[in-house]
């Protein structure tokens, strides 16, 4: 691989060429995991919330159900 520089031509040796590419695919690997994991970690905190809710609502609802009995 040659790159041009001004008036100077320089080539890459090709181990060069394929540590960088190895360097780059997991830098994009990286990004794409911590993305996913920030996406996660959201997905289920949204869902949680709305997990607790749903289950003190159906605690009150039983609650009452109770007192109605009693």
């Amino acid at each position: 691989m040659q790159v041009a520089t001004g008036s100077h031509s320089v080539t890459l040796q090709p181990w060069l060429v394929g540590l960088t590419a190895v360097v780059v695919f997991l830098l994009i690997l990286f990004t794409i995991l911590v993305v996913h994991r920030f996406l996660k970690k959201n997905r289920s905190a949204t869902h949680t919330r709305a997990h607790t809710h749903t289950h003190t609502h159906r605690l009150s609802d039983e609650k009452t159900v109770l007192n109605f009995t009693l």
